[in-house]
């Protein structure tokens, strides 16, 4: 008996084309995961800082490392884009910018405005 029904082809994923879109989604729940797992840092920092005033002097203190700004401002990344994302979809969910063009520009927007904050932070900091 012969086999009528074509079998699934393998598809090399590099020549797929994904649209910018998708990378936006992707990079909402990336950052959504790491902001979650840094959240712990965040509360013990805060915690120290507001606990006594040597908490805070160490909180300080540990700020003035290069590496710990490094993690602050990924922090940052992390929560900065997943709020503009978040904002993103809300619009989305209002019914605006659901065509692929101005989805595709509200992803570009999204990405331009995380950059200029992420710049803006890390001047902040590391000046």
């Amino acid at each position: 008996m012969k086999q009528t029904k074509k079998r699934p082809v393998f598809m090399s994923l590099h020549k797929v084309k994904v649209p910018i879109t998708a990378y936006v989604s992707f990079a909402h729940r990336v950052t959504g995961v790491l902001f979650f797992l840094s959240f712990p840092i965040v509360l013990y920092a805060l915690y120290l800082s507001l606990d006594s005033e040597s908490g805070f002097n160490t909180v300080v203190s540990a700020l003035q490392h290069w590496f710990v700004k490094l993690v602050c401002l990924g922090i940052f990344t992390a929560f900065i884009y997943h709020a503009f994302a978040g904002i993103k979809h809300m619009i989305n969910d209002m019914g605006y910018g659901e065509e692929l063009d101005s989805a595709k520009k509200m992803s570009y927007v999204l990405i331009l405005a995380t950059v200029i904050a992420v710049l803006g932070m890390a001047y902040k900091l590391f000046s």
